[in-house]
């Protein structure tokens, strides 16, 4: 037997040659992945169509009265009649000529071409009146003629454009083709130092108007930059503001703020050294003259219109100069089905879907495929009131909790969504909140809170009774920065979402730390501003990553599985995305909240015969050699995604591989020996894979001396 082992190994060998040289694809013949779930539904406000907005922020309005619509969030351009009837639209998100990164203010020229502020790609663009690309100028940076988010623009009667740089708090002057001309202003609180300027504007005589937002005061200046006067101050009463973002003038000395923060427009006669309060409109709500941060305005060439850009009702409204409504269009956000800024969701056990509709003040109830049922609530502190509802969480009694995090509170309704009981106030003591924004229950019904602006983490029981709190404002173990979002696993483990620090952060119910999962970037097991959590059925955790625009995956000790979204409004894209939950079959709710929608997903897993794992950590090679960047690490992934993924029994070896190989994996990284002897055990497979032709030929000459020796027996 001894004597026949050498011709056995030595076929065996080149049986698995024969196996890799033949049979399987090309070395760089990856298998396609559509990412980590595929998509399944989605419902919402219609914020893309044309003659639509999502968070519009900057009007023109030309000579023959047309409108001109920087569609921010859509990174596009609408035109319309002074109706409001849709004429065209140009652009899409990229960086290309014609191309936009949020688009965020615009203006025309006296001969009717328009200008862009391409805040997100750092420039300024210019085009005909239809939208044909002419030039562009500008970049990143500090000096003349570059920009830092450049948020508005006005062009003068001799057609030079005045830009403010909003990052660079100054204003800068170009010709009609973009030559450099002048710059003004520092950052600072002094005449002629800006705050974060977002608003400029300018009179028949040429003189230059900036809403000096962080200052929250508008300044007035010389065409050459030379300061004149200013006025305003923070405050909610009459020529005060907080933060002004708009500012236009009409041809008799009237000057017109959008004070956005106080959700009004503000009218002021300029006397020439100071400024005269007239009138004001608008309150906060989606009404008609009702304002949700009133972001640009623009006045029509006799100033007897006056066009608000009310960004977060995704409409524009049209007034007379005395402030009396005429008309609206745009996005309606508040019909019952529609969303504004949801921020979290909730599945119950029978599917129907919870969703915190954060800007219409109210909870709205779905089926599992999003069919309106019912909703509750409406702005105000008064119980089954609310003031930005954030956070959703059940109980196995069917009550459903809130985080009311503008009321600093959180708030029970029953499972027929009537007024339980409420708890907190704004504070920093014990039962205090301060702006909590998400909520979790564990399998007691205890009640998780994230205090986000005490960064802490409160535990109650399910009346409202104080049991625990832990965490403090920092970066340590222990310590949070604006934690947003919590989440219990079967076991206890509470995930917490520790916002700015990019970071997930797992405790033991009793608030003890355990683990940190991830830092600040946007590699695998990265993260821009975690915002939400959620747990499978099997203990993977689900991130909603939101500054990248992307929901990641883990295991419950935190090791990266998948991921998948990108910035967008398409099927399976992303804009903020905040709240997650699970439905009983697996599918997971997506509060996608910057395109005013609920995205359905159901995500891959061997057991569907889908495996996404172009992404997926390789545990014990990585534990072995130290990085998923390491090329041994990277072969054995490949190998992976191109031999076991496609097959029926390697994915059932990757379902068993994946349930034991991060405990293994743990233990492996902290002895060096171990990790020394699974690098030995694991290089000849490597080799085997990378080099299948040597291993064949190494092979031959084996089993020739193996038959040779058995011939002379």
């Amino acid at each position: 037997m001894k004597k026949m082992s050498a011709l056995r190994l030595g076929l065996l060998i080149l049986g698995l040659a024969l196996i890799f040289i033949f049979l399987l694809p090309r070395h760089n013949a990856l298998v396609a992945s559509n990412g980590g779930a595929t998509f399944v539904t989605s419902w919402g406000s219609d914020v893309t169509s044309s003659g639509k907005f999502n968070k519009p922020l900057g009007l023109a309005v030309d000579a023959s009265g047309n409108v001109y619509v920087a569609d921010t969030d859509n990174h596009r351009i609408q035109v319309f009649n002074s109706n409001g009837d849709f004429v065209r639209s140009w652009g899409s998100y990229g960086t290309a000529d014609g191309q936009f990164n949020l688009p965020s203010d615009i203006t025309v020229d006296t001969v009717g071409r328009v200008y862009v502020a391409d805040r997100g790609n750092n420039r300024i663009q210019k085009f005909t009146s239809t939208g044909l690309f002419l030039l562009r100028w500008g970049s990143a940076g500090s000096v003349a003629g570059q920009f830092n988010r450049p948020s508005a623009l006005v062009a003068d009667g001799s057609d030079d454009i005045f830009v403010a740089d909003t990052g660079n708090n100054r204003i800068q002057k170009f010709d009609s083709s973009g030559g450099f001309l002048l710059a003004w202003g520092s950052a600072g609180t002094g005449n002629g130092q800006f705050s974060g300027p977002l608003g400029i504007a300018t009179d028949l005589a040429g003189d230059i108007y900036v809403a000096d937002t962080g200052n929250n005061r508008i300044q007035k200046f010389s065409t050459s930059g030379i300061f004149n006067f200013t006025w305003g101050s923070a405050g909610t009463g009459n020529g005060q503001f907080d933060a002004p973002a708009a500012v236009d003038t009409d041809n008799v000395g009237n000057v017109v703020v959008a004070d956005s923060r106080n959700n009004r427009v503000q009218k002021f006669f300029d006397t020439g050294s100071a400024a005269a309060y007239l009138a004001q409109w608008g309150t906060l709500g989606p009404a008609a003259q009702q304002f949700n941060a009133p972001r640009g305005l623009a006045l029509n060439a006799d100033g007897s219109l006056v066009y608000v850009a009310d960004s977060n009702n995704c409409r524009i409204q049209k007034f007379n100069n005395a402030g009396t409504w005429i008309a609206q269009w745009g996005s309606i956000l508040t019909d019952y089905g529609n969303l504004s800024s949801p921020t979290d969701v909730h599945v119950d056990p029978s599917g129907n879907v919870s969703v915190a509709d954060s800007r219409n003040q109210r909870i709205q109830q779905f089926n599992s495929t999003g069919t309106f049922i019912a909703t509750w609530g409406s702005l105000g502190t008064a119980d089954a009131q609310f003031n930005t509802p954030s956070g959703l969480a059940a109980d196995s009694g069917g009550f459903l909790y809130a985080a009311d995090t503008g009321n600093h509170r959180i708030q029970k309704f029953t499972s027929a969504n009537l007024f339980d009981i409420s708890w907190g106030s704004q504070g920093s003591g014990i039962g205090n909140f301060e702006s909590p924004l998400g909520i979790a229950l564990d399998s007691s019904n205890n009640v998780y809170v994230a205090d986000t602006g005490n960064n802490r983490i409160q535990k109650f029981n399910s009346t409202g009774g104080f049991l625990l709190l832990w965490g403090s404002a920092g970066s340590g173990d222990n310590q949070l920065s604006s934690p947003s979002a919590v989440a219990v696993n079967s076991t206890g483990a509470v995930y917490v979402a520790d916002t700015g620090n990019h970071r997930i952060q797992r405790f033991t119910s009793l608030g003890v730390y355990a683990a940190t999962i991830g830092s600040q970037g946007t590699g695998d097991g990265q993260f821009d501003s975690p915002s939400g959590i959620a747990i499978d059925s099997n203990g993977f955790v689900y991130v909603a990553d939101t500054g990248n625009n992307r929901i990641q995956k883990f295991t419950p000790a935190g090791l990266f599985v998948t991921k998948w979204g990108t910035y967008g409004s398409g099927s399976g894209q992303f804009d903020g995305p905040r709240g997650l939950a699970f439905r009983s079959n697996g599918d997971i709710y997506v509060a996608d909240t910057g395109n005013q929608r609920i995205q359905v997903f159901t995500p891959f897993s061997s057991a569907s015969g889908d495996m996404d794992t172009s992404s997926v950590s390789c545990f014990i090679a990585t534990a072995a050699w130290g990085s998923t960047l390491d090329p041994h690490v990277q072969a054995l992934r490949d190998f992976r995604d191109r031999v076991l993924a496609p097959s029926p029994a390697g994915r059932a070896f990757l379902d068993l591989y994946y349930a034991w190989s991060p405990p293994a994996a743990r233990f492996i990284a902290r002895h060096e020996g171990l990790r020394t002897a699974v690098r030995w055990a694991l290089t000849p497979l490597v080799y085997t894979i990378e080099y299948p032709l040597l291993l064949g030929f190494l092979a031959v000459p084996a089993i020739a001396m193996a038959l040779r020796k058995r011939r002379h027996l």
